[in-house]
Parts: C-alpha cells; sequence; structure tokens
C-alpha cells in the first residue's frame, strides 16, 4: 500500500488539475460565445432599423412629425440595446469603449435633433456613419463578429427619393 502512495497522490492532484482546468476553459468558450451572441444579436438590430435607413437633408417642420418622433424612439431603443451589448461583454476595453462611443454617438444625435430637428435626417446619416466605424472597430477586436451596416437591412425602397 505504502509504495503506491506518493504515485497515488500525484495522479489525484492531476486529476484534479485537470478537471479545474476543463471547467475554466468551459467557462471561459461560454463566456466568449456569448458575448459574441450579444454583439452579433446588436449589429443585427441596428442593421434592421428603418430609422437609420433614411437620406439626408432639411425638413421643415419636422419636429411635428411622425416620422421624427419614431426615429428618436428608434435611436433611444438602439442606444438601450447598445448599453444592454455592453453588459454583455468581459471588462475588455478595446471591446467596450466602443460601445461607449455608440452610446455617446445616439445621445449626440438626439441633442443635436433636439436642438435642429429640421436637420434630424442628416443627423441621422451622421450617426448611421458613427455606428458603422465602430462596428468596423469591435470586428476588428473580435473575430466571428458580422460587419452590417446600420439600416442596410431595412426596405430602402420606402425612402427612396425617386
Amino acid at each position: 500500500m505504502w509504495e503506491t502512495f506518493w504515485p497515488d497522490v500525484l495522479v489525484a492532484v492531476i486529476g484534479a488539475g485537470l478537471t479545474v482546468l476543463i471547467a475554466v476553459m468551459t467557462y471561459v468558450v461560454s463566456v466568449r460565445r456569448q458575448e459574441l451572441r450579444s454583439l452579433n444579436d446588436l449589429i443585427d438590430d441596428l442593421h434592421h432599423r428603418r430609422a437609420f435607413d433614411t437620406y439626408p437633408g432639411v425638413m421643415p417642420g419636422a419636429r411635428a412629425t411622425e416620422d421624427y418622433a419614431r426615429v428618436n424612439r428608434s435611436v433611444i431603443s438602439a442606444r438601450n440595446e447598445i448599453r444592454q451589448a455592453r453588459r454583455g461583454v468581459r471588462f475588455d476595453a478595446r471591446l467596450r469603449e466602443p460601445l461607449k462611443r455608440m452610446t455617446q454617438a445616439c445621445n449626440e444625435y438626439l441633442d443635436a435633433a433636439e436642438w435642429e430637428p429640421d436637420s434630424y435626417a442628416t443627423r441621422v446619416v451622421e450617426l448611421r456613419a458613427a455606428l458603422m466605424d465602430e462596428i468596423l472597430t469591435i470586428a476588428a477586436v473580435r473575430r466571428g463578429v458580422h460587419v452590417l451596416e446600420p439600416g442596410g437591412g431595412a426596405s430602402r425602397s420606402r425612402n427612396r427619393p425617386r
């Protein structure tokens, strides 16, 4: 019995270490999958938002229109989705900073639209470009992130000038 004591202890320690290693690796893979899912869901949501599918221009009296109110509600909703995605990302500044800048871009749009409601369509185009820049940054940092343009999945025929 004593002849195998130290080999048995060594096997038990190695087995315990391997079990812990497998558990840690499983956790890391699970967190990374959830992070990727969160980012891709956000990008897909932004891609299909009709509010971002517009053309620049000045629209006198825009504050009284339903489109102005709809776009503002959509931007507020998108900002909330971005915040939610940021909560789903590890504390990695390379991923969290672009999401923070996306939230700031939404806030800047809302401020600008409040001050100059007639130019809201132009501000939406600027917001779309800012969001796209950050999506490209995220895709450069995190492999597996889909690069889709905000508003690009919405039906363009509705707003297309004829």
